[in-house]
């Protein structure tokens, strides 16, 4: 088993049934909206019936200001980046961006991955103990710094969404 990999499976409509024995090797999220769902999987994704998983590849992994703690918001900025500008922004995203806002109270991790074979060629997740950790002034002073401001004109169809957990089955 490679316990190193970390797919995801995504769609709309009725979140899927998961079962409580597979706590610890998945991770489940609702939009706010009601839109959407998601569940990744850590390690050898699980078959379970209507998930299709799909790799994604580690590209930064930042322990938040509260690493211990049960995250109940799962944010998630998805977008792609013309390869001129590549440089610029994977730096601006591992020495500021992430770093950053994994230092604000309330935030559990900061995670980029790779999407290989999608326009919005990364994704960014940050795991929240509350949603006020979203609000605070620390999260708005990083989101609105100098090189941020440079950086945000780059992104390429950004799609920006917030998550609540959703548990897992008794059954």
């Amino acid at each position: 088993m490679n316990t190193d990999s970390f797919w995801l499976a995504q769609g709309t409509g009725p979140s899927p049934v998961l079962p409580a024995s597979l706590a610890g090797r998945l991770s489940a999220w609702r939009a706010m909206d009601d839109s959407a769902w998601r569940v990744y999987a850590h390690g050898e994704p699980p078959s379970v019936a209507g998930l299709q998983w799909r790799a994604l590849t580690l590209l930064l992994d930042v322990p938040g200001a509260a690493p211990t703690d049960i995250a109940s918001h799962h944010f998630v900025v998805e977008t792609g980046v013309a390869d001129q500008n590549l440089e610029e922004f994977t730096a601006w995203y591992n020495t500021e961006h992430a770093p950053g806002l994994a230092r604000v109270p309330g935030t559990i991790r900061a995670r980029r991955f790779a999407l290989p074979g999608s326009p919005t060629r990364f994704l960014a997740c940050y795991d929240l103990r509350e949603l006020t950790a979203f609000e605070r002034p620390e999260w708005l002073a990083v989101r609105g710094s100098p090189w941020s401001d440079r950086v945000r004109p780059m992104f390429q169809g950004p799609i920006r969404t917030m998550h609540r957990a959703i548990p897992l089955s008794k059954a």
